[in-house]
């Protein structure tokens, strides 16, 4: 037995996860050369597990809360939160409703491949009268449309839950469906295919790429897939690609633009090859961050403090504060920040040094510095840098 079978009880994430197959399957050593790494946890990341655990309750019932804890962070459950995973509960439950067979948060595995890949499918529902296996997958984010065609995600989970579900199960179609409420257009996409279309492409395209990663090809091949990689900021392929990006962009030397503005065309070219170059920096910078914070050196570099940013030490005593002597409670109940607050108790001619005494200033991280910059360096121990709660996720 190697050290990658029997997934679920070994490792919480696989290491060629479906949610990752578009940089594994261009790249098979963004996973044979980055064993055991994983990404520190967003705000992004966090807000939509907490919109996944929002969804779950909603599907079993159960009491709705305030907020919730992601990754040690606290994650509030707003109502614009509320009402865009409505379109996901509403599609599940239509499709769980005629089922015979359903499930949320369904672990499933295909583990008899080359390289085993395990996950979790948000819903599922199986019609025994039409033979449909429906998938549903929940996507939060909005910064770009998740495709539902030729999804590949969606496809492995349907694989393994073929799988989990046995030969008992008699299934023609499967019809997947990509929610994401916070992008243009209709919040609900479906494909469906046919069971056969679903394993040829199994045969076709997803052994052969999972082969690769079982041989333990080590071959960087760079690409766009790379700004999803782990290890982006180490490969030597992505900073070649992006070195070459840029010496397009700008030239081998400062670019000899024109006196005045950038023309169209100049913007345009510089455009093209823009995201490439910024996702490869901003890999980089975090790879030295990581090193740095986990006990290495970089020459030249260090972490500092980031600027501290003022929060209330005791909010009800500030409230108190503030209201004895004349600011209207309904005025300054749902401002969150001093800042916010300081405006409005100045039309009320209240002074700072009246509740400034529940204001403190904390750093909300580190940033990367050269060692020449006035601030004073932080240790490099995680607990220091980050605070005790330090969360590590996989990529989506």
């Amino acid at each position: 037995m190697n050290q990658h079978q029997n997934p679920s009880t070994m490792k919480k994430h696989a290491d060629a996860s479906p949610s990752a197959w578009g940089t594994w399957s261009a790249c098979a050593a963004s996973v044979t050369r980055a064993r055991g790494k994983a990404r520190r946890a967003s705000s992004y990341t966090r807000e939509g597990s907490a919109a996944h655990e929002l969804a779950e309750r909603l599907l079993k019932e159960e009491p709705l809360v305030a907020s919730v804890v992601i990754e040690g962070e606290e994650v509030e459950i707003t109502e614009e939160m509320l009402e865009n995973v409505w379109s996901y509960v509403d599609h599940v439950q239509a499709f769980q409703d005629a089922a015979s067979v359903s499930g949320i948060e369904e672990r499933v595995t295909l583990d008899d491949l080359p390289e085993p890949i395990f996950g979790t499918l948000d819903a599922f529902g199986y019609d025994a009268s039409t033979k449909i296996l429906d998938l549903a997958d929940l996507k939060y984010g909005q910064g770009y449309a998740v495709k539902v065609e030729g999804n590949i995600q969606l496809r492995i989970y349907a694989l393994g839950l073929l799988r989990k579900l046995g030969p008992f199960v008699e299934v023609e179609k499967v019809r997947m469906a990509i929610v994401q409420p916070r992008v243009s257009g209709p919040p609900v996409k479906i494909e469906t295919i046919s069971l056969q279309e679903l394993l040829d492409w199994e045969r076709d395209v997803l052994v052969p790429a999972v082969q690769k990663i079982a041989d333990n090809d080590g071959t960087e091949v760079a690409g766009d897939h790379c700004r999803w990689c782990v290890r982006a900021g180490e490969c030597k392929a992505f900073a070649v690609l992006a070195s070459e990006k840029a010496a397009v962009a700008f030239g081998a030397a400062p670019a000899p633009f024109e006196e005045g503005k950038l023309s169209d065309q100049e913007l345009a070219d510089i455009l093209e090859h823009a995201e490439t170059i910024s996702a490869w920096v901003g890999k980089v910078r975090a790879e030295a961050s990581n090193r740095i914070d986990t006990g290495g050196t970089v020459p030249g570099w260090k972490l500092v403090p980031k600027r501290a940013m003022r929060r209330w030490s005791d909010a009800d005593a500030a409230l108190d504060a503030l209201t004895v002597r004349g600011v209207p409670w309904e005025k300054i109940t749902k401002i969150l920040s001093p800042l916010q607050v300081e405006k409005v108790a100045k039309t009320y001619r209240v002074k700072p040094e009246d509740y400034g005494t529940f204001i403190v200033k904390e750093s909300s991280g580190s940033t990367l510095a050269r060692a020449s910059d006035p601030r004073g360096s932080l240790d490099s121990d995680p607990s220091t840098v980050f605070g005790e709660s330090i969360g590590i996720v996989e990529g989506t």
